[in-house]
């Protein structure tokens, strides 16, 4: 299947790189200017996309990481949450002083 898209030709260079990279980024207008990159020339990008390649795998694979990822996030905040709750629970029993 041909694909076609069209984007903007885009040049970067770092501080500790002597030359530019140059990098195809899809869309009609210059977008990517605010985030350093310079704007070359517009460009129409065309390939040829085998028959045989499905996304489908590479797709699931993403997920599966953004699954773990989630998960991570999730247990880290409910493990802060936890560690409120023993606060608070720890200020509550505290043992009262006697005053003999």
């Amino acid at each position: 299947m041909k694909i076609t898209q069209a984007g903007w030709i885009y040049a970067q260079r770092y501080e500790w790189e002597q030359e530019y990279r140059y990098t195809f980024f899809q869309g009609e207008e210059p977008s990517m200017s605010d985030y350093g990159h310079i704007a070359v020339m517009p460009h129409e990008l065309v390939f040829e996309l085998p028959s045989s390649f499905t996304q489908v795998p590479a797709e699931i694979v993403i997920l599966r990481r953004k699954i773990e990822r989630v998960r991570a996030e999730s247990q880290s905040k409910v493990t802060l949450l936890q560690e409120r709750i023993s606060k608070l629970l720890a200020i509550e029993h505290k043992p009262e002083r006697s005053d003999e």
